[in-house]
């Protein structure tokens, strides 16, 4: 209660000649809306936790909007809507989800209004509105901080979602060996549109990686998905909870991996190693050399990276263990492990037997990098051999 009051004030102080926490807009029904939340946040970067704002329209609460205090991050963009016609007031208040940061405040809040015609038209009226998992509500773990969608070649439109970790199924090791970190990114709805921008299919990735026909409910033309197990895969029903609305980024991981996302949003690696510390994982993303690459193995073979130390040392990714070498075809990442203070003077890729079986690979090698002690990705210069 006592960091809710001082979180009030915090705005209030803020305040001005306007109430930074609200705003009011005019929409058609068909009208897309962007609420974005500016915060001064002064919360410590050894501080990082998740906090959440709540979201009302017209006096009523309709989502909440997670805060990563001490991220960096000024500004936070939610969907509200779509609205019947007329004028509309957006408050943005504490959330009873999660205790108040007092060390965010609130300095400005903005909708900006995207009407059928425009390029993101589309990809924000098809974006999911998520509900939290459960036993994760209150709590700064598993938690889905980011959002982005791709445009497939077939009229589609793919959302993937960022999670801080997995509670369940991959365990550690195996993410950064096969994965190249720990967080948790899961492909999480999918559109195939027809001439005219229609939905004509709809999938979501459910329980076991199967993919689901969607036939859940929807807020407007957004579907809602549950996050329903421990390694945050979804289901179409479930019952009612703390419902978050993203804004997807927009990006083209068909030429590069998927995890080159998180290049780009440092804080996403601080987040994870701070939820890591807090489960006793004996991981941070900070202690591992990074290579991306281009990798067909087919069904008979496997690759793995390796890094070689000042002292001449090998290291390699799968830690000589069958298990924890890639066996999928695309853009990957892996990751070796290497202290932060180790110099590398070669790295390289190489094709390995998979069950017994010898076959050939193609590998075409990407980036090597680091992350520094403040998490800002480090490209390291050496070439990188392919077998």
């Amino acid at each position: 209660m006592k960091d809710a009051v001082l979180f009030v004030i915090a705005i209030a102080l803020a305040a001005g000649c306007r109430d930074p926490t609200k705003v009011s807009v005019r929409s058609e029904p068909t009208d897309e809306l962007v609420l974005t939340i500016d915060v001064r946040d002064d919360t410590p970067a050894d501080a990082l936790t998740v906090s959440a704002l709540s979201v009302h329209v017209d006096g009523r609460q309709t989502h909440d909007v997670l805060i990563v205090p001490g991220s960096g991050r000024t500004s936070y963009d939610t969907l509200i809507g779509p609205l019947f016609g007329g004028a509309h007031n957006v408050e943005v208040r504490p959330s009873s989800s999660r205790r108040a940061q007092p060390g965010v405040r609130i300095t400005r809040t903005a909708v900006r209004t995207v009407r059928a015609g425009d390029p993101q038209y589309d990809l924000l009226r098809l974006t999911p509105a998520l509900v939290l998992r459960s036993d994760t509500v209150g709590t700064s773990s598993d938690m889905p901080v980011l959002m982005y969608v791709e445009r497939i070649p077939n009229r589609s439109l793919r959302y993937t979602t960022i999670f801080t970790n997995e509670d369940g199924g991959t365990d550690t090791t195996a993410l950064f060996a096969r994965w190249g970190r720990a967080c948790d990114i899961e492909e999480t709805y999918e559109a195939r549109l027809d001439g005219d921008g229609r939905a004509i299919q709809e999938t979501f990735q459910g329980p076991e990686h199967k993919i689901t026909p969607f036939n859940g409910s929807r807020i407007g033309a957004h579907p809602v998905l549950t996050v329903a197990t421990k390694n945050n895969m979804f289901v179409d029903s479930g019952p009612a909870g703390v419902t978050i609305r993203p804004v997807p980024i927009v990006v083209a991981p068909e030429f590069t991996t998927r995890e080159s996302v998180l290049d780009e949003h440092h804080w996403l690696q601080r987040l994870t190693a701070r939820e890591l510390a807090a489960e006793k994982k004996p991981f941070d993303p900070r202690d591992f050399v990074y290579l991306d690459a281009n990798v067909r193995v087919g069904e008979s073979a496997a690759a793995a990276a390796w890094v070689e130390q000042g002292d001449g040392k090998r290291v390699s990714s799968d830690r000589g263990d069958e298990r924890l070498t890639v066996t999928r075809d695309g853009w990957v990442r892996v990751a070796v492990p290497l202290a932060r203070n180790a110099s590398v003077t070669a790295a390289g890729w190489s094709c390995l037997p998979r069950k017994g079986q010898t076959g050939p690979c193609q590998i075409q090698p990407g980036r090597i990098l680091r992350l520094s002690n403040d998490f800002q990705v480090q490209e390291i210069r050496v070439a990188v051999r392919a077998p």
